[in-house]
């Protein structure tokens, strides 16, 4: 099955390039998967989960992901 020419806008909130934990090399091993059946794939994760891990953007594999969108969080309101 090829699925050339479709996208996929995967979440996951930590960089799926550290392997630091075995849901982490999951992650890597299932976009590998998902890559090698044709798919574009753009990675979305959480700048706080990044900061926290010590990853950055720049260490994605892009051989894997297109496109890597870093989400921001809002500091909660004070009232």
């Amino acid at each position: 099955m090829n699925f050339s020419n479709k996208n996929l806008l995967f979440f996951f909130p930590e960089s799926p390039f550290s392997k630091r934990a075995g849901n982490v090399l999951r992650t890597y091993t299932n976009l590998k998967q998902l890559k090698s059946l044709g798919l574009n794939i753009d990675l979305v994760g959480v700048e706080d989960y990044y900061k926290s891990f010590g990853d950055t953007a720049e260490g994605i594999d892009s051989e894997n992901i297109n496109e890597v969108f870093v989400l921001k969080t809002k500091p909660p309101k004070k009232n």
